[in-house]
This record gives structure tokens, sequence and C-alpha cells, in this order.
């Protein structure tokens, strides 16, 4: 019951995000701020770790970071980059990175690129497990080449992880069969490991979305 709870504020999340207006325009701000410093983000989300601290990830120049404040926010740490270099991030005004703290001090991440100028999206995913001053490598949050985007991220109580996005894998399935293909399917996929690993990703329900826009 707790993680269909989960899924269901999770996939709430995630529908919102569905507006056709998010292609047109990139962020003029990108072109003049290009550092990756949370001075020039364009999307930042806030999350509170089980011991107060609060954490921010942000998107900036084409990178994404993280930092921490023990102080409500009066000041943070030296921010942490969670990649290499710089990606075509998903800029549309819902995408933003996803971020859950678990009681350990874990850190699991995610947040989706473009992968052409279809908005084609992938989601990625990383972890820390050193109170985020290092990132693992990103990875596919799925072995879809399919177009995922609108990713969201879940803790449940005993520290396993949800994530959720929308996924276009099935309409290769109904272009083969001869049949029209709407929207796109609500998948997700947990991990008992604190967010390094996750399951094959499953379906939840197709249609959810007119994603008639992207990718």
């Amino acid at each position: 019951m707790v993680r269909r709870g989960l899924l269901g504020i999770v996939a709430f999340a995630l529908l919102p995000g569905m507006a056709l207006a998010q292609m047109h325009g990139q962020h003029a701000s990108e072109a003049a701020c290009d550092e990756p410093t949370l001075r020039c983000a364009t999307k930042v989300t806030p999350a509170f770790g089980p011991d107060g601290t609060l954490w921010l990830v942000w998107m900036a120049g084409g990178q994404v970071s993280v930092a921490s404040s023990q102080d409500a926010g009066r000041s943070f740490s030296t921010p942490t980059q969670v990649t290499a270099k710089q990606l075509n991030l998903d800029w549309g005004p819902d995408a933003r990175p996803k971020i859950v703290v678990d009681r350990k001090g874990g850190i699991a991440l995610a947040f989706s690129i473009f992968r052409d100028e279809a908005f084609s999206g992938q989601v990625l995913y990383t972890r820390s497990v050193d109170h985020g001053k290092s990132f693992a490598e990103l990875k596919p949050i799925t072995a879809s080449n399919e177009s995922q985007r609108f990713e969201a991220l879940a803790l449940d109580q005993d520290g396993t992880v949800f994530a959720a996005w929308l996924d276009k894998r099935n309409r290769v399935l109904a272009k083969e069969a001869g049949q029209k293909y709407e929207g796109a399917g609500l998948f997700f996929a947990s991990s008992s490991d604190g967010g390094t690993t996750y399951a094959e990703a499953r379906l939840a329900r197709e249609g959810t979305a007119n994603a008639a826009g992207w990718g």
C-alpha cells in the first residue's frame, strides 16, 4: 500500500509538466550566464535531509551541481559538480533535477537531458554516499532508447528509492502493429540500495498525457 501511494504521488507530480508550451523557447538567461554556479541557475530544487540539512540541486551552464546548508539557507557549502561536462539539459519549464536524501545521508539524484532536436529525452541518475562530496558516474535509468522525460523521485520509509517518468517506448510496438499511439506511458522503477542501481522499469499506465510535441 505504501508503494502504491508513493507511486500515486509521483504520478500526480508528473502531470503538470505536459504543457506543450514548454517546447518553445530556450531560456534566454542561459546565454547570458553560463557558469555552473548557483548565481546562474535556471532551475533549483530544494530538499531537507532527516537531520535538517537543507540541500539544493540546480542546473546552470549545462551542468548540475549540489550544495548544502546547516543554517537554514543563510550559508551554503562549496558546491559539488554532479556532471563531468556540459550536457544538453532538459530546459522545459517543468524540468528540474530531482533529489532525495535518506536517513544515512545518502543522496539520490535524477534529471533528464535532450538527445536530439526532436526533444527526445533520457533520464539519468546518480548517487552520493559521502554526504554530497562526490557523485557516482551518471547512468541511464533504463536501457530503453526511446524518449523519457518528466522524472520524479520518492523515498519510502525503509530507504527504498522510487523513480517514475513518462516514456514512449511502446510507440514502437504500436507502430509495428499498425496501431495509433497517443501520449506516453508512465513507467517506474525502484532501488533497494539507495539509488545506486534500479530494477527493471515497469509500466504503471499507458496513455497518461498528450506528449505529441516531444521525442
